[in-house]
């Protein structure tokens, strides 16, 4: 998925944003692994010099107390464990959404059975747009 992320936001001139839940579980290296994945994506640009249509934007969301939920090291914390964690998954493009429960993961879509809803209804669409904008 990284390729294609990169591929698409340079070669293409397309604009991926991510939105990624960071929540008590959240590895510690992943901050750092964004903003590689960052840094990556501005030297592939074609024209740094220039504004291009294209880029990548990460921006995490964190759920008021996901740094205060119950793990084997805070059993006193305040919310329940895996209670603060934005786990929606959906893909937004200029045409289409995809809601589903697998991770963005091959692993997800080969190995384990979910559900997917597909539309290309534009107010389903702009609504879900929102949430990056």
């Amino acid at each position: 998925m990284v390729d294609a992320l990169l591929s698409v936001s340079s070669a293409k001139g397309i604009r991926v944003r991510l939105l990624i839940s960071r929540w008590a579980h959240t590895r510690p290296l992943i901050p750092n692994l964004l903003q590689a994945l960052r840094h990556t994506s501005l030297a592939l640009q074609p024209r740094p010099d220039r504004h291009s249509p294209g880029g990548l934007e990460i921006r995490l969301f964190e759920v008021p107390g996901w740094n205060d939920t119950v793990t084997t090291q805070t059993p006193n914390a305040t919310w329940p464990a895996f209670t603060r964690v934005n786990h929606a998954k959906f893909i937004v493009t200029d045409r289409q959404v995809n809601i589903g429960t697998s991770n963005m993961a091959w692993g997800y879509f080969h190995n384990t059975a979910g559900c997917s809803f597909n539309s290309d209804h534009a107010g389903l669409r702009a609504q879900l747009q929102a949430v990056f904008d």
